[in-house]
């Protein structure tokens, strides 16, 4: 049942992760990392974690458990 949507969380997350890697490596890059810089970076982290986390409950209803870690 949850298996589509399992795998297009999954989806998003890996292209998410990855744009947030390539923003590291671009503000690396620069000599200066000014605060706007930091605070996109910041931002970005952020939402992957709120993607993986939407991910690990898709992943365990698709499994049969609930978020209270009850089977």
């Amino acid at each position: 049942m949850y298996e589509g949507l399992k795998t297009k969380v999954k989806s998003i997350a890996e292209k998410y992760a990855d744009l947030v890697d390539k923003r590291i490596s671009t503000a690396l890059q620069s000599e200066l990392v000014d605060a706007t810089v930091m605070n996109e970076i910041t931002d970005g982290v952020r939402m992957l974690a709120h993607v993986t986390t939407t991910l690990e409950k898709v992943d365990r209803l698709s499994r049969g458990n609930g978020t209270d870690g009850q089977e």
